[in-house]
Order: structure tokens, then sequence, then C-alpha cells
């Protein structure tokens, strides 16, 4: 009697070769939904949803985070020739959270792997203002550990709804190399839980800036190619899986901190 194990085995192996190829063409498709154009800025704009949507302009260089809650946006990659550059993320919110009994607002810098490891450079100068440069009253202000560093708000201290506001930070690094900056931005409840968006999702937005620290002169960090132009279009990311971790490690160093 023959053996059935050959037929078997091919099979086995046409199953997971379909399943690879599906994998790759999500991939695929994902990168490229997160390549179209992003709509109108100056205009109120949320995702509509309580799941963030990510944006890329790479003509611009810009990269917007947005839900229901409002979006954050950043630079999407930066090329840094000096020892230090200022950077910076734009906040706009289309709405408090007033009914969830929104109480704080959390504005987080966040430089650390998906292993919760510190990159190699240094976050300092980090402040909270309205686009007008006003000072926003802060409640809380300190560092969470080697990865991150915290800004809370009273919601009674936030400035009137429609205030865009900019979270600016400088970076600083003797080494070279690419890596990540994020921010991300959370509303809590009087208990410090996290309010709820639509589908049970966290009221948070979180974006990201990649980082190409090299030696030369300086082309400016406000430049809109970024000073790095298709360089860093070539360069992978670290990618979605280490950016989710990343978002974790973020929410529990806070919780922590917090309680």
């Amino acid at each position: 009697m023959e053996s059935k194990f050959p037929i078997v085995a091919v099979s086995c192996l046409l199953v997971l070769a379909s399943l690879a190829s599906g994998t790759a063409m999500a991939q695929n498709s994902t990168e490229e939904n997160s390549q179209q154009p992003p709509q109108n800025n100056n205009q109120s704009n949320s995702g509509g949803s309580g799941y963030t949507q990510i944006i890329v302009d790479n003509e611009k260089n810009t990269k917007i985070a947005k839900n229901e809650m409002g979006w954050t946006q950043m630079m999407n990659q930066v090329e840094m020739q000096e020892k230090c550059t200022n950077l910076e993320t734009l906040v706009h919110f289309d709405t408090y959270l007033e009914s969830k009994q929104s109480s704080y607002f959390m504005f987080q810098v966040l430089w650390g792997d998906a292993m919760g490891k510190a990159y190699p450079y240094k976050v300092n100068n980090i402040n909270l203002t309205t686009v007008t440069g006003q000072p926003v009253k802060i409640f809380q202000s300190e560092p969470q550990g080697d990865i991150a560093y915290k800004i809370v708000v009273l919601a009674r201290d936030m400035p009137a709804l429609g205030t865009d506001l900019l979270l600016k930070f400088t970076v600083c690094s003797d080494v070279r190399g690419l890596f990540e900056v994020g921010t991300l931005v959370i509303v809590f409840d009087y208990t410090w839980e996290k309010v709820k968006l639509s589908g049970n999702v966290p009221a948070e937005i979180y974006n990201s800036a990649k980082l190409l620290i090299m030696d030369g002169k300086a082309t400016g960090p406000n430049n809109n190619n970024g000073g790095g132009g298709g360089l860093l279009q070539k360069v992978p990311g670290p990618g979605l899986p280490a950016l989710v971790a990343l978002m974790a490690i973020g929410a529990w160093v806070a919780r922590r901190r917090l309680r």
C-alpha cells in the first residue's frame, strides 16, 4: 500500500503558500492606503471613528493621526545633521469628551523601542503651548522612566475648543542611525481610567516621526522636505508591530506613574 505522506505534505505546503500570499497582499494594501494624501487640515476633520487613521503626505512630509477625538500632525521623516533639532506635534481636538467625564489630558513624548529600551538619543525642552504661543496651565510635568515624558492638563484648564496646541521638544544625539520619536495624547476620567470612544476604543492618538541622525550641516527641522528628500524614503521603518508595542509601553508607564 502506497504512503499518502507525500500527498499530505504537498497539500500542507500549498496551504501555507496561500496564507503567505494573502498576508503579503494585505501588507501591500495597507502600505498603499497609508500613502494617500491628507484632507484639508485647516478644517475640523475627525476620523469619525474611535480607531485611529494614519495619513501620510509625502509631498508635504507630514503624517496625520486622527480619530473622532481629533488629530495630531508631525513631520513624517526628519534628517538630523546637527547634534540637536527642534520638533513639534500639532494637536487639534474636535471634542473634549465632556459627556464622558473627561478630567485629565495627557501629552506624552516617547523615545523607546518595542522592548522598552530607550533609543540612544535624548529628548528635552518639552513644553505645551497654543499655536499662538500662549502657555497652557500644567497640572503635572515629569519624566516617565527612561523612554517617555508626560505633561498633564486638567480639563478645566484646557483652552477653548478649537484652539490648536503645539507639543514642542528637542532631540539631541551623539550617534548615527535610524530611529523614531513618538507623541501620544490620552484622555482620562476622574478615576484615571481612559475615556472610551466609539467601539470601546481608548481615547488616545499616537503619532510618530522617523529620525535619520547623521553628521553634516543642518537642513532645519521645519523644512517641508525634512532635509531628507528621497533618502529616507528608501530606509524602512520599524513596522506596525513595533509601534503598537511602543504605544502599549507608553500607556502602561503612564498608568504606573499616575496612580
